[in-house]
């Protein structure tokens, strides 16, 4: 019986086992949300990157229309308006893979 009772762990030393576990668990869930973080800021910067393409995108025409007759205006407005959906559609995609 005396065997028994030494053999099985103590109230102190389950709830030290458990403290530990707890302090286990607790840093991983600290590392996970510091890559949380991490895995954020570089979408973040990923999407600003893409946001300043399709700003820039706009002036980029405008100074080809510019350098441009009245007919070859009226083409180039055409064909701006098409790439500029495409390029949207293109930085979306891009977008959306970067996000998965």
């Amino acid at each position: 019986m005396e065997r028994l009772l030494l053999d099985e762990p103590t109230v102190e030393e389950q709830l030290s086992s458990m403290r530990a576990t707890l302090g286990e668990m607790a840093n991983a869930v600290n590392t996970l949300a510091q890559q949380f973080v991490s895995q954020v800021r570089q979408v973040v910067q990923t999407l600003s990157g893409h946001l300043v393409s399709l700003e820039n995108m706009p002036a980029t025409a405008l100074e080809d229309l510019d350098q441009a007759s009245t007919r070859a205006a009226t083409e180039m407005v055409a064909i701006m308006a098409h790439s500029v959906g495409e390029h949207v559609l293109l930085e979306y995609d891009v977008i959306s893979a970067e996000l998965v």
